[in-house]
């Protein structure tokens, strides 16, 4: 695992390559192009994502009379970049931020409150990013998590055709992964990235202590006053029995921390793809790698079982807005205008819609998407999202969260310490809040 040292000096080397390039210190005021167009930076993610965004800031270019935009790349460490580009004078006028970098940045955004995105944001969706009548950030898209599976893999070992709503609780998924063993396959492969463990695989400590996200964070609130004791906390248990379960059947059961270190998950997809394994605990994401290796697969995604019940959290699909756009009110007017062209034509368009189907493997968050969802990850996503068996996961944490507590449920999976002892490093992370 990278240190934080190393972390903070990526960032810094960064920062100075990018100062070198635009000009840091000035601003990026009143700057227009030949034909009068008025120039903005944007961040709108990267990763395996960069050539698409690259292409659909080129379509919004092409079809704006007003705007041109320059997609700005970032580190896999954006939470410190930004905070850091906002104190350099070097902001880029739209920003996708993380729920918690938006909730710390309130006072550098402008309200959005009059887009059309707002009107048509799906339920919930937009909640993280409002005060009041203010609205300080529109949705990207929506993103799901649970267990992938391999529909060809499980109909063999299982020796008939799998039935997703088969496995309700933690006892059914032991059930099914005790068949694909006796098939001589690995019922599961885990990724071991400390974001995956904490944000995705046990944002039940969070998201399961109640369907209201108001006492999501009042839960939180008492973690940050040293009131909660974790450890005895029934929700916690719970989600600590799964991740007991996952490590018995993992793949990698021998060696849970192989590929810890690397941001990569193409090899646990390749696991997937090639039959070694039933399931993979993973996002949507996942569905680039895995239409890559097995474009004729069929996969599909369960929610994660964290009970021996039908009550929530059990048997829903995680779900969460990994970015949500954002205006730098420090932009001049025409540039903040133009910021709002901007994520009107990522979420309001058929392009944009497009984008997020197609390329994100996502789902649209918007009531007025005129776009099909043909992914079989992100369908099953939408299967349970109109059922109501989906839950939003907490996200109001920044990147130093899941360093922390990632680093204690790796070393948990290594079985180098205790589950008590997780229990500490959460309950440590958040009273130094």
């Amino acid at each position: 695992m990278k240190t934080r040292g190393k972390r903070v000096l990526s960032i810094l080397i960064s920062l100075m390559v990018m100062c070198t390039m635009t000009a840091c210190g000035s601003k990026e005021d009143a700057v227009k192009t030949k034909d009068g167009k008025v120039k903005i930076r944007a961040y709108l993610g990267g990763g395996d994502l960069s050539e698409k965004i690259d292409a659909l800031a080129a379509d919004f270019n092409a079809q704006s009379e007003t705007t041109e935009v320059e997609v700005v790349p970032m580190p896999a460490d954006t939470s410190s970049m930004i905070t850091v580009m906002f104190n350099s004078g070097n902001t880029p006028t739209v920003m996708g931020l993380e729920t918690g970098d938006l909730l710390r940045a309130k006072d550098r955004l402008a309200d959005l409150s009059d887009l059309s995105a707002v009107e048509y944001a799906s339920a919930g969706t937009i909640d993280a990013a409002r005060d009041g009548e203010a609205v300080y950030g529109v949705p990207y898209r929506i993103e799901g998590m649970g267990l992938i599976y391999n529909r060809a893999v499980l109909d063999d070992a299982l020796g008939e055709s799998f039935d997703p709503d088969s496995i309700h609780t933690r006892e059914d998924l032991r059930m099914v992964f005790e068949e694909i063993e006796k098939a001589g396959i690995a019922p599961i492969v885990l990724g071991a990235q400390d974001w995956s463990l904490s944000t995705h695989l046990a944002t039940d400590i969070y998201t399961g202590q109640s369907e209201d996200p108001q006492e999501q964070a009042a839960f939180v609130d008492k973690l940050k006053r040293g009131e909660e004791d974790l450890a005895s906390n029934e929700v916690f248990q719970e989600v600590m029995n799964t991740i007991d379960l996952l490590k018995e059947y993992n793949y990698h059961a021998d060696n849970p921390l192989l590929y810890a270190n690397d941001g990569d998950t193409t090899k646990q997809a390749r696991i997937l793809t090639e039959g070694k394994a039933a399931f993979w605990f993973q996002g949507n994401w996942g569905s680039t790698a895995l239409e890559s290796l097995d474009p004729e697969g069929e996969y599909g995604m369960i929610p994660l079982p964290v009970g021996e019940d039908d009550s929530y959290p059990n048997n829903r699909i995680a779900t969460l807005v990994p970015m949500y756009l954002t205006v730098f009110n420090g932009a001049t007017e025409e540039q903040q205008q133009s910021g709002r062209e901007l994520i009107e034509y990522i979420t309001q368009t058929e392009r944009g819609w497009e984008f997020v189907v197609n390329d994100a493997k996502g789902i649209p968050a918007y009531d007025n998407a005129a776009v099909e969802v043909e992914n079989g990850i992100a369908s099953s996503i939408l299967n349970y999202q109109e059922k109501g068996r989906t839950k939003v996961a907490y996200m109001a944490n920044t990147a130093d969260h899941y360093v922390d507590t990632g680093a204690a449920l790796q070393r948990y999976l290594d079985g180098q310490i205790s589950r008590e002892e997780v229990a500490e490093a959460y309950e440590a992370y958040w009273r130094a809040k």
